[in-house]
């Protein structure tokens, strides 16, 4: 076996930086020794690792097949594959173990019911109370590359403040009470017209509701408060222009919505003449301390006068108590087989589609992930929520942490860092310096911002620093290969980064989208934390396959998770098939209790997606990702059905694929590839990184940095570097 000779180059002299060498001479000594002593340190790890080479430590089964009782497999798909550990049937709710119920958990009322009564005065949800705003000048580069000076606003907030699960649970059933009392005032005591004048209607269980704001503790709270009333949540993204609010809010003939106060005075009051069953719009208004958007709500009440009631998030608590004992008289619990939630999509590709999530589908899922992984979702752990709640990954991450009774810490992208917040004293101080985490869920662009940055910050301490990093990744990415710790990295260099996250994080989910195993392992080796990968849909209530926190290699989605069962059917156009070797490819379809009911109000869409087998009570989902199982069972996605373009030659391109391996250049910060049936060559659409850029031409301004060729070639070259492997699995199709 081969072994990288190790390089260390220490520079010797310096113009920028002096030191006074004749008043420190025991830091003279270290100094020039500092190369010798680098120089043994990697001498000797090299003789090590040359007189014991990586045995990497094998995977254990993580999925297995389940052949039928004929033990013939069926033409044109492979064998079901179901998770190793939980092969005999799938988990539909939870162990006895982890409930305190006298029943099972079947609805999402049963969860809050039972983590109350389990953890009742421990710690729930808690946030930072904004005080203040600041404002600091800033000089920007424009779209155009010159000069501007922009204005950033700086909050000044609190501590963490905490409400238990009681207090969590006592909110929940009276603003549950206040939703239901809201329609009822506004239906029979001040007889609303309504926004297009139709009279107000009360609102009963199965009826729906929009809620329409960004991540925030009083989503979730209103989200259990309509479930305790068997009311279907109907999720819109922060996001979301009025257009697509009205075609979301219309098709499901939203009476009540829930906003917030920004939201409401910026984009919503917009879409109110439009809507067409409106009497009562909630919104949250403690995020706005210096009351920047009570006029424009003011002029929007007295415009509206009459038609739509205006309520303040505290004035529907009250409600609560003055229709407390009317509304339980007719208040009706969840069936596992209710709505719980419509979910929409963000409408980046056209209009929002509606995904109907029943109790059960959320429930299994919870079950499936929490038996899998239970000693990393725990009571124990404060999770930091900032991902948008209307995305189904964070909502089942939030969820499945209420159930254990884990800490849920709310944050923003904004206010992760401490260069963008200061505490009550006016000190810089982020949420995850504030909060420590213990885990934390992420998509893949916030991961390869962070591994951009740490680099960045780490470049920027010189040659020694650098080098130091260098050799630290290299011999701790050997051990952990071995299934071995490095403390000795760990407390030189990789203790300091973890630090900067609050210094306790035990583990991370990535989902959302297809992460780097390059960026997967240097997240995992920098942060003292294993990244697990997910992969889900919306229809499959974010559930699929995981990786486990002891897998030590990258790449793969994981095991299948013990609420589902998997098959690949064939993709005979695209050439994969379930015969193929060494490993079956295919069609990833999913079927099991997490599996959603369909789309609302597209029929012929849910026909095509979801489709029905006499051997099982839930469908089979046809995700559109190609897929193959490895000899341990781990899935891989190596290609999408839905996302090949043919070009004028014939050549079929997957454009996510190319630009998953392209968004790697550190030169780029996004990127979006077209092509089409008229050109024989895609073309990338690039945002480049412009501290990068500017570094290739040693500063200047950005736009004739663009303009010069060399700078071209460069960006060009490293582009090409990103894709070489790419294009050796192409050479491989075992690979893909």
């Amino acid at each position: 076996m081969k072994h990288p000779l190790l390089y260390i180059a220490i520079p010797t002299h310096t113009h920028t930086h002096t030191l006074h060498l004749h008043t420190h001479p025991y830091l003279s000594i270290i100094i020039m020794a500092l190369p010798l002593i680098l120089s043994i340190i990697g001498f000797i790890y090299f003789l090590y690792y040359a007189i014991l080479p990586v045995t990497p430590v094998k995977s254990p089964k993580r999925s297995v097949v389940i052949k039928p009782k004929s033990g013939k497999k069926p033409d044109g798909e492979s064998y079901i594959y179901r998770n190793a550990e939980y092969s005999d049937e799938l988990i539909t709710t939870p162990r006895k173990d982890m409930v305190s119920l006298d029943n099972d958990v079947t609805t999402l009322a049963d969860l809050m019911d039972n983590a109350v009564k389990r953890y009742g005065s421990s710690d729930a949800l808690g946030q930072r109370v904004t005080l203040k705003h600041d404002t600091k000048k800033v000089k920007e580069k424009d779209k155009d590359g010159k000069s501007v000076e922009k204005t950033h606003t700086i909050p000044w907030q609190t501590d963490y403040k905490w409400i238990t699960y009681n207090e969590m649970y006592n909110e929940v059933i009276k603003l549950g009470y206040g939703i239901i009392g809201s329609s009822i005032q506004a239906a029979n005591e001040h007889k609303l017209k309504g926004s297009q004048g139709k009279g107000a209607q009360q609102l009963n269980g199965g009826n729906k509701i929009g809620l329409y704001a960004s991540t925030r503790p009083e989503w979730l709270i209103t989200s259990h408060a309509a479930w305790q009333q068997n009311l279907i949540v109907c999720t819109c993204y922060p996001s979301l222009g009025p257009d697509s609010l009205e075609y979301v809010l219309n098709q499901c003939e939203t009476p009540v919505i829930i906003t917030e106060a920004k939201l409401l005075a910026t984009q919503l009051y917009k879409a109110l003449d439009r809507l067409t069953h409106v009497h009562t719009v909630i919104y949250f208004d403690n995020y706005d301390p210096d009351k920047k958007y009570q006029t424009q709500i003011n002029e929007v009440k007295e415009q509206w006068k009459g038609k739509i009631q205006f309520l303040a998030y505290k004035d529907v608590l009250s409600l609560g108590d003055k229709y407390k004992e009317q509304v339980k008289k007719q208040q009706q619990r969840p069936k596992p087989e209710d709505l719980a939630v419509i979910m929409y999509t963000s409408g980046s590709t056209g209009n929002p589609k509606g995904v109907m999530i029943t109790h059960s589908n959320v429930i299994a899922e919870i079950s499936g992930i929490c038996t899998l992984l239970p000693t990393y979702i725990t009571h124990e752990d404060t999770y930091i929520a900032f991902l948008p709640l209307a995305h189904i990954f964070e909502l089942a991450c939030e969820v499945a942490n209420s159930f254990v009774g884990a800490r849920i810490g709310y944050s923003s992208a904004i206010t992760l860092r401490d260069d963008q917040v200061k505490d009550e004293n006016g000190n810089p101080r982020g949420d995850l310096n504030l909060l420590k985490p213990t885990a934390m869920a992420f998509v893949p662009a916030v991961a390869e911002r962070l591994q951009a940055g740490i680099k960045q910050v780490i470049q920027k301490q010189g040659a020694i620093a650098s080098t130091l990093f260098r050799i630290a990744f290299y011999f701790k990415q050997r051990n952990f290969t071995r299934g071995q710790t490095s403390p000795f990295w760990d407390k030189l260099m990789f203790d300091k980064i973890a630090n900067k996250f609050g210094g306790r994080l035990r583990y991370m989910i990535s989902g959302g989208a297809p992460l780097s195993p390059k960026t997967q392992m240097f997240i995992t080796l920098c942060f003292k934390a294993p990244v697990l990968q997910g992969y889900g849909l919306t229809e499959t209530n974010a559930a699929g396959t995981i990786t486990r926190p002891e897998d030590v290699e990258f790449g793969s989605c994981g095991g299948v998770v013990p609420c589902l069962e998997i098959k690949l059917v064939d993709c005979p156009d695209m050439g994969y098939t379930a015969e193929d070797k060494p490993y079956p490819r295919g069609e990833v379809c999913i079927r099991g209790p997490n599996v959603t009911k369909g789309y609302y109000l597209m029929d012929d869409k849910t026909k095509e997606d979801y489709r029905k087998t006499d051997d099982s009570p839930y469908s089979w989902f046809h995700t559109g990702d190609v897929g193959q199982f490895d000899e341990y069972g781990r899935l891989y996605i190596i290609d999408r059905k839905k996302d090949l373009v043919k070009l004028r030659h014939g050549e079929y391109i997957a454009l996510g694929k190319i630009e998953s391996y392209l968004a790697e250049s550190k030169y780029v910060d996004n990127i979006c590839l077209h092509g089409n049936g008229t050109v024989d060559q895609p073309v990338a659409l690039v945002v480049v990184n412009t501290d990068k850029i500017k570094e290739l031409c040693s500063g200047g301004d950005l736009e004739s940095a663009l303009e010069k060729n060399d700078v071209k070639r460069a960006v060009l070259r490293h582009e090409t570097e990103c894709t070489e492997t790419l294009y050796t699995q192409i050479r491989d199709p075992i690979a893909l």
